[in-house]
């Protein structure tokens, strides 16, 4: 009854995934083992669902989370998993297979007036036939752009538009 089932490990050595952040776990039946994806401070990690060994992790070169806390949430689609760098103005945007944590692409996408924390919304074929759409939202004024929509290709990623607005007590709830 609320019992702690395991702590991410590896090896049985606790795993210091260094918080502070906005992120949430992203929890997947990817491959033949559910996993559970973490941000860490160089990257994203993946644990087993059932005993919380390390299955992989990935350093992610150009994706500036160490020491930051404004980092988001993966998304997870299709076994593959979306990464999303942290800072303003330019942002490192990560395609990764879910299975073994390689990096399949990585995209610098400019145009960001703000950094970013929270969630993401991932919807698929949004903008054509496999191109799905990558949406979140940021804190900053009302004349800056807000919120991001990001097309995400079987090659890369690129702004697909931005606007002002959209932000609303730090929720991170996009509506498409």
């Amino acid at each position: 009854a609320g019992a702690v089932r395991w702590t991410g490990n590896d090896g049985g050595v606790d795993v210091d995934l260094v918080g502070g952040d906005d992120t949430t776990p992203v929890v997947g039946d990817s491959g033949s083992v559910g996993r559970v994806y973490v941000v860490t401070n160089l990257g994203v990690a993946a644990f087993a669902k059932s005993d919380g060994q390390l299955v992989w992790n990935a350093v992610l070169p150009d994706v500036n989370f160490d020491g930051r806390g404004d980092r988001m949430t993966p998304v997870l689609y299709n076994e593959k998993l979306y990464v999303v760098g942290a800072g303003s103005g330019t942002k490192a945007v990560y395609q990764l297979d879910a299975i073994s944590g390689s990096i399949e692409w990585v995209s610098m996408v400019d145009g960001f007036a703000d950094s970013t924390s929270g969630q993401m919304t991932l919807v698929p074929d949004a903008l054509g036939a496999g191109i799905h759409g990558l949406y979140f939202n940021v804190g900053t004024s009302a004349t800056q752009p807000a919120m991001y929509g990001l097309a995400i290709s079987p090659g890369g990623a690129s702004l697909d538009w931005s606007s002002p607005g959209g932000y609303v007590a730090r929720s991170h709830v996009v509506y498409i």
